[in-house]
């Protein structure tokens, strides 16, 4: 459990929809497929994006979802069947351009029935150092 701002949380999904958006302030999007509108692998993840929950003890599977997007066509649909130890993690496949001293502006959606999830902007590879961890809740509406 994760204790954020008196609440408890799950670690059932870290880095779900991680980060839709990534700016310095005033710049474009810096991640690759940011807004899950393009293209989607074999394995249902959006091009630009990786599973890295492979450490973990758990079943999860990912789609594109054209059903209720917030906006444009699509977004990226997560569901963890089974979590017996770990975190779901969905990750950029590349390098995240960020720049020391750099101020940006980290922004997403997302919705969901698991109650709370935790998001973390993090380096890797170890020792993954944490820089930014938040609780949000989740619910049947976009937040």
């Amino acid at each position: 459990m994760l204790q954020t701002g008196g609440l408890r949380v799950p670690r059932v999904l870290i880095a779900v929809c991680l980060i839709p958006m990534c700016l310095p302030v005033g710049a474009g999007n810096l991640l690759a497929n940011g807004d899950f509108e393009g293209q989607y692998a074999k394995d249902g993840l959006a091009v630009g994006w990786e599973d890295n929950s492979s450490w973990a003890d758990l079943e999860v599977s990912y789609s594109r979802d054209d059903a209720r997007p917030r906006s444009g066509v699509a977004c990226q649909k997560i569901v963890c069947s089974r979590l017996d130890y770990g975190a779901v993690q969905m990750v950029p496949s590349g390098p995240v351009p960020l720049v020391k001293g750099n101020i940006y502006r980290v922004t997403g959606w997302l919705r969901g029935s698991v109650g709370n999830v935790a998001l973390q902007l993090r380096l890797g590879p170890a020792p993954y150092t944490v820089y930014v961890e938040r609780g949000l809740a989740t619910g049947d509406e976009w937040r």
